[in-house]
C-alpha cells in the first residue's frame, strides 16, 4: 500500500506541473492573440490617419482659396516713409477709380495691407474685396495699365506660386520662338490649346502619358508647330526637377518628337480669363 500511495503522490504531482506548464502555455497564447489584435488595431488606426490628414489637407486648401477667392495683389505702387492704413486703402482708390474706371469706395474693401520684408523696392499689395465681383472688374479693366509699371495678380498660395514661376520659364522660352502663347489659370494656351500644369507631374518615376484637348473649336492644323513647343520646353527646362510632397516635377531634358507632345501636357479646354496682367 505504502507503494501504492507513492506512486498516486507521484501521479498528482505530475498532474500538476502539467496543468501549471498548459496554464502557462494557454496565457501565453493569449498575450500573443490579444498583441496580434491590437497590432491590427494599430495599423487600422495608422491608414484612418493617414487618410484624415488627407481630407484635412484637402479642407486646408479649400479653405485657404476660399479666404483668398476675392484677394488680388497690386505690384509697383510707391511705398512712403510713415505709410498707415488710410493712405494705403486711398492709393489703391485711385487706382481703382482713376486709372482702372472701377468705381470703388472703402466699403467695397474689406481689408488692404502691404506684404513681404522692407526692402529697396515697394512691397506688394494685398487687396481684399467684400465681394467677388469687384475682383473681376478690376480684372477685366488691366488692359489700361497698359504703359505703367503697376501691374495686377491674383492673391495665391505658395504651392500655386511654385507652379506659375515654373510655367512662366515654359512661357518665356516659347516667345523667345515665337509661339502664340499665353499664361492661364494652372496653365498655358498654346496656338489655341491649353496645356495643364499637373500633366508636367511624374508621380513615383513613371509617365503619365495623356492626349491633347482643345480650346474652344480651335485645332492645330499644321505638324510643325508641336515640335517648337517641345524645343522650347526642353531648353527651358533641361535636367530641372522639383521635389514637393514625394513628388518630382520634371522638365524633360531630351528632344520631343511631335507624336510625343502629348507625353508633357494634356490638353483641357479651360475658358477662365488670365489673372496676371502684362507688365509692359
Amino acid at each position: 500500500s505504502e507503494l501504492v500511495n507513492l506512486f498516486a503522490s507521484f501521479k498528482a504531482d505530475i498532474k500538476a506541473d502539467l496543468e501549471e506548464i498548459i496554464k502557462k502555455e494557454i496565457a501565453n497564447l493569449n498575450v500573443s492573440v490579444r498583441f496580434e489584435e491590437q497590432e491590427k488595431k494599430y495599423k487600422a488606426l495608422k491608414k484612418e490617419n493617414l487618410e484624415l490628414k488627407v481630407i484635412i489637407a484637402k479642407q486646408q486648401k479649400v479653405i485657404e482659396s476660399t479666404r483668398r477667392q476675392n484677394n488680388v495683389v497690386l505690384f509697383g505702387i510707391d511705398e512712403t516713409v510713415g505709410e498707415n492704413v488710410d493712405l494705403l486703402e486711398n492709393a489703391v482708390l485711385d487706382l481703382c477709380n482713376k486709372v482702372l474706371t472701377v468705381h470703388t469706395s472703402k466699403a467695397d474693401l474689406n481689408y488692404v495691407r502691404r506684404i513681404g520684408k522692407v526692402g529697396n523696392k515697394p512691397r506688394p499689395i494685398v487687396v481684399s474685396f467684400v465681394s467677388n465681383w469687384k475682383k473681376r472688374e478690376m480684372f477685366q479693366n488691366v488692359s489700361k495699365l497698359k504703359g505703367n509699371r503697376i501691374f495686377v495678380a491674383e492673391d495665391q498660395d505658395k504651392e500655386t506660386q511654385s507652379q506659375r514661376k515654373e510655367l512662366s520659364q515654359v512661357y518665356t522660352q516659347l516667345k523667345a520662338v515665337g509661339k502664340n502663347c499665353r499664361m492661364r489659370r494652372n496653365g498655358l494656351v498654346i496656338d489655341g490649346q491649353f496645356y495643364h500644369y499637373s500633366d508636367l507631374v511624374k508621380k513615383d518615376n513613371s509617365e503619365t502619358v495623356v492626349d491633347k484637348g482643345e480650346e474652344g473649336d480651335e485645332e492645330d492644323e499644321g505638324g510643325t508647330s508641336e515640335v517648337g513647343v517641345s524645343d522650347a520646353l526642353t531648353k527651358s527646362n533641361k535636367r530641372k526637377r522639383i521635389k514637393k510632397n514625394q513628388q518630382e516635377i520634371v522638365m524633360p531634358a531630351q528632344s520631343v518628337s511631335t507624336n510625343t507632345l502629348k507625353e508633357l501636357f494634356r490638353a483641357r479646354s479651360d475658358s477662365g480669363s488670365s489673372t496676371k496682367s502684362s507688365r509692359k
